[in-house]
């Protein structure tokens, strides 16, 4: 049995930029995605840092970059090894292992999912000890349910390094995380169509309350895709207890039913992408070495993304990812 490492965990809340920036840590290194939402640029604004850096992801096309020190990459967005390009080339042209002993800070608020699973990986894969994630909540989306988060799709397929597959599809499962975006949601229900044991991971508590009601709306048209429509739950800004989620729901079906392949569609919020995320790096090896379980994390690239949809800032949190902890599991 695995152990639940999960609850080691500790994250701290802030309600107010005043009071996010009187407790915050000094920090040696600070990246942060940047987009056109006012809560990212307060955020970057506020923290304390020695060296601070912008990543421009060339997924949302910005016509405006900014004045500080920022790093991008030109890269085609249909590239199939776009993020971990991307990641890698940022890790290497700044000589992040020289801050393997220092502190650093990430706020993955601006960020694109599959960045988070490719560049999280990198700090993990590279002995790292310790890094803080930042995550700003925001109140509202500027449209709602019919909140457009990104364009026409790409394609559907793995995240880079996440991509185990086993020749056995039988007894395959697919979670989908699912958010506000149908249109992403659909897109990976048509291309593991074949797939029969499907299930849903949805955010609640919400950010907000009224956006679990609005998540409703938004999946309604897909209920008959599901063989039974019994959702799992984890708070949308907790990615500790994601992960617990998901692991303890594994670690039930498995004692009775066999998975051949496990697929994951991080379509959520980033909490729980880093949910998720922290789930596959604690407790792949063993699935696959105990069970056979080869797991791949899919995600449908677009041609582009939105990079003003959150609206003020409701919380601003901080998750210290200890990976020592990660470790336990394993």
């Amino acid at each position: 049995m695995i152990l639940n490492s999960y609850n080691l965990y500790y994250h701290d809340t802030y309600k107010t930029l005043d009071d996010f920036s009187s407790n915050s840590k000094n920090y040696d290194l600070f990246i942060s995605g940047y987009t056109e939402e006012t809560m990212v640029r307060s955020v970057y604004d506020k923290v304390d840092s020695i060296k601070k850096v912008w990543l421009i992801f060339p997924d949302y096309h910005l016509t405006s970059i900014p004045s500080e020190e920022n790093f991008t990459e030109t890269i085609s967005i249909d590239n199939t090894y776009l993020e971990s390009t991307f990641t890698n080339n940022f890790f290497t042209n700044y000589s992040l292992d020289k801050y393997i002993d220092k502190k650093i800070c990430i706020d993955i608020t601006g960020f694109i999912k599959p960045y988070i699973f490719s560049l999280i990986r990198l700090f993990k894969e590279n002995n790292f000890k310790n890094i803080d994630i930042i995550y700003s909540e925001p109140k509202y989306y500027k449209d709602k349910e019919k909140t457009k988060f990104s364009s026409q799709i790409l394609s559907v397929r793995a995240i880079n390094f996440f991509n185990s597959s086993n020749p056995d599809t039988s007894k395959d499962m697919l979670i989908i995380n699912a958010g506000y975006d149908i249109n992403l949601i659909s897109s990976v229900i048509e291309r593991y169509s074949s797939i029969k044991q499907k299930k849903l991971l949805l955010g609640s508590p919400p950010l907000m309350p009224d956006m679990l009601q609005e998540n409703l709306l938004n999946i309604e048209n897909i209920k008959n895709d599901f063989h039974s429509f019994n959702p799992l739950f984890s708070p949308a800004n907790n990615p500790f207890e994601t992960a617990n989620v998901i692991s303890t729901y594994i670690q039930e079906y498995t004692q009775k039913n066999k998975i051949t392949n496990l697929y994951i569609a991080p379509l959520a919020t980033k909490p729980q992408a880093l949910g998720l995320l922290l789930f596959l790096m604690a407790e792949k090896v063993k699935l696959e070495k105990e069970h056979n379980i080869k797991i791949k994390v899919i995600y449908p690239f677009t041609e582009s993304y939105s990079s003003s949809a959150g609206k003020e800032i409701s919380r601003i949190n901080i998750y210290n990812l200890d990976f020592n902890i990660l470790n336990l599991s394993n």
